[in-house]
């Protein structure tokens, strides 16, 4: 439930609108009576997108330099706005920068011509100017795209580190994607 409440909030920060973004088109929370327990179903409703994770699709595919450029290209435009800092916009509220804490190439997803929105904000973090972070419980996310310095506790965890420990994974995946390319046919 918790996941579930913060990415709703997060999809609804004012801003969070961004062509390398997953566009969010609603929220449902549906119950059961089931005796005296009532059992919840939280629905996050989103575009859709055929070729599905970033992760899934190298596991079955190779990709040519032009399909890598895509994908990074539009992955790191995704991640570099949701770190921006948006100040108020046309009758719409300021967007805070955010880090997302759980950046990998499974919460990536392919749109049919391969660009890349980012996915999953269960974990996301939004830092308002001027205000500590609140509490941000430091080592989330995936140990395999956590940075050295967040595995071996000796980061104070405060807005620019949160951002950089994105930037880490950014790095992660682009390295995945890049092992996936065939060499031969990009530039020398």
């Amino acid at each position: 439930k918790e996941s579930w409440q913060n990415e709703r909030d997060v999809f609804l920060t004012p801003g969070m609108r961004h062509e390398n973004i997953l566009r969010f088109l609603g929220a449902e929370r549906r119950g059961q009576q089931r005796g005296t327990h009532l059992e919840a179903e939280l629905w996050l409703i989103t575009e859709f997108h055929e070729k599905g994770s970033l992760s899934d699709f190298l596991k079955g595919n190779a990709v040519s330099w032009t399909e890598l450029c895509l994908i990074t290209e539009s992955m790191a435009r995704g991640l570099a706005y949701l770190h921006e800092d948006v100040p108020r916009l046309k009758g719409h509220g300021h967007k805070p920068a955010i880090a997302h804490r759980d950046f990998k190439s499974k919460n990536i997803i392919l749109r049919s011509d391969l660009t890349a929105v980012i996915a999953d904000f269960g974990l996301a973090i939004g830092f308002e100017a001027g205000e500590p972070p609140g509490e941000t419980h430091g080592q989330v996310g995936t140990r395999r795209y956590m940075a050295p310095e967040v595995l071996e506790g000796a980061i104070n965890f405060h807005r620019d580190a949160f951002l950089r420990i994105d930037m880490y994974a950014l790095g992660l995946v682009l390295w995945e994607v890049l092992t996936r390319c065939h060499a031969a046919d990009g530039p020398v």
